[in-house]
Order: C-alpha cells, then sequence, then structure tokens
C-alpha cells in the first residue's frame, strides 16, 4: 500500500546537502533502499546524471538484462497500475508544471520498489525532451497511442477516404517466454524499424505490447498490409539466434467502418482478431 506521506524531503541543495540528507533517511529507514539523483534533458535527447546518490541504477531495477538500456530498462519496470500516473506526470511536465509522484517499480528480480519523484522543469531542452516521451514509444521512438489518435483525429477533418490497419505479432508470447525480454524487447524495436520501412507515407505508432496501428490517406488499405506483412514475415536475428514469426492484420475504412478515432480503431482491431481467428482454423 502507498504511504500516505512520502519520507523524503523536498531538496534543492548541493551534493553536500544530499549526503547529509542520504545518511539521515538511512538511519531512519533502516535498511531501506535511498536514492538521490537529479537528472538533465539534453537537446540530442540523451539524460546527464548531475547527481546521483546511492547504489546504481540497476539496484532500482533488480539488474538489467543484456542489450537493454537503463532507459528502455526504466520505463519497461514501471508497474501497470502505476503506468496511468506515470505517464499524467511526464504531460504535465511537458506542460511546464511541477510535479511529485510515487509509483513502483517491479524489477527483474521480481521485487516491487516504491519511488517518489520530484520534477522540475528548468530548461528548453528538457522541455523538448519530456514533450518526446510523451508523444513516442521509448521502446522502438514509434509515435505512441496518444499521437496517433491526435493526428488521425486531425486527418478526419479533412480526408475523404482513410485506411487504419491493426498489427499484431503472431508467436511474440513464446520468444519472451522462450528466450526472455531482452529478445522480446530487441525483437520489437527491429520490428519498428520494419514498420518504418513499409510505412512510406502512412503514420506507424506502437500501441503497445505487440500490438501496431498505421493509417494512410494515399494508398490503399490492402496495398499498405501486403507491404507490412511482406517485411514483418521476413526472418529475424536476434541475439544471434534466428527467429520466424507471422503477424496478423486488420483493415478498416473510413467512413465505410467508422468516423471517429474509437470507432475506425475498434473496426480495425476486430478485423485483426477475425483474421488471426481464421489462421489458426486453418
Amino acid at each position: 500500500m502507498a504511504p500516505t506521506s512520502s519520507p523524503f524531503a523536498p531538496w534543492d541543495g548541493d551534493r553536500e546537502q544530499a549526503v547529509a540528507l542520504a545518511s539521515l533517511l538511512r538511519r531512519v529507514g533502516g535498511t531501506a533502499g535511498v536514492h538521490i539523483y537529479e537528472l538533465e534533458a539534453l537537446a540530442d535527447g540523451a539524460y546527464r546524471c548531475r547527481v546521483w546518490i546511492g547504489q546504481a541504477v540497476e539496484s532500482l531495477l533488480g539488474g538489467i538484462p543484456p542489450g537493454m538500456d537503463a532507459e528502455a530498462a526504466w520505463e519497461h519496470c514501471v508497474h501497470a497500475d502505476d503506468r496511468a500516473a506515470y505517464d499524467d506526470t511526464w504531460q504535465r511536465m511537458c506542460a511546464g508544471e511541477h510535479t511529485q509522484l510515487e509509483y513502483r517499480m517491479v524489477g527483474f528480480d521480481g521485487r516491487v520498489r516504491w519511488l517518489w519523484e520530484r520534477c522540475t522543469p528548468r530548461v528548453a531542452e528538457a522541455r523538448d525532451r519530456l514533450e518526446r516521451l510523451a508523444y513516442h514509444d521509448p521502446l522502438t521512438g514509434l509515435p505512441n497511442r496518444r499521437h496517433f489518435t491526435e493526428r488521425l483525429r486531425n486527418r478526419l477533418g479533412s480526408a475523404e477516404r482513410l485506411a487504419v490497419l491493426f498489427v499484431d505479432l503472431d508467436g511474440f508470447k513464446a520468444v519472451n517466454d522462450g528466450h526472455g525480454h531482452a529478445a522480446g524487447d530487441a525483437l520489437l524495436q527491429e520490428v519498428g524499424r520494419r514498420l518504418r520501412d513499409a510505412a512510406g507515407e502512412a503514420l506507424v505508432a506502437r500501441l503497445g505490447g505487440d500490438e501496431f496501428l498505421l493509417v494512410s490517406d494515399g494508398e490503399s488499405g490492402a496495398a499498405l498490409a501486403g507491404r507490412v506483412s511482406e517485411q514483418l514475415r521476413r526472418p529475424y536475428q536476434v541475439a544471434g539466434r534466428r527467429l520466424d514469426l507471422g503477424c496478423s492484420i486488420g483493415v478498416a475504412l473510413h467512413p465505410r467502418d467508422g468516423i471517429t478515432v474509437d470507432e475506425l480503431v475498434r473496426a480495425a482491431d476486430a478485423a485483426m482478431y477475425r483474421e488471426k481467428q481464421a489462421a489458426r482454423a486453418a
């Protein structure tokens, strides 16, 4: 259960003050882990750690799988029940708000750890970085569902005809179960690259997990689906292993299958599910 008030006092001092605070918290908290850190977002999208007191970031995440960087690992470990609050905090940061948040991390070692973060936007570069995080998937770099929804809603106001594709990988769970989450994440990154190549002028986004969305107003849904299927069915090389996956693609057309974002995404999802069921029955 989340504590009713945070044991961490707001900190605006220098490193010596932070060390003293950390020492006090360790004495009060006993065996509780204490980390104090300050990150500066740079213009190129990287982070620079200005202050870090406590054990390495791996201690908060229960280790980091080989091949995964710290930023992707952090995003992966945010507790599912706290994801909405976590994402909302980033969005408020993009608006220039000072925020604080208590949330859980589920480490790669299976342990759940509580974190308290106090976030202060300071420079334009940081705001640009936070805005990118609010609109893009941190693992693949693709636009996220929020970005996709806003772009599709804008297109609905002017386009006479649109095709929305819902793409789901077949067999992805077996990759995670058989080869580990690091291999699964590497596979999703490669899928993201292939979708960019196949999309052409179409918008492509990651919905979540192994699900992706595309929208096109420049070509038929069938033509785009064929190109996507061809790209995603080619063999993958992940961590020195060959992996073969299929994919299921559902297509919804505007205005035939819907006139709103939600209607079109639901229709494309339903069409994808019908294709998946038909493939299993064959």
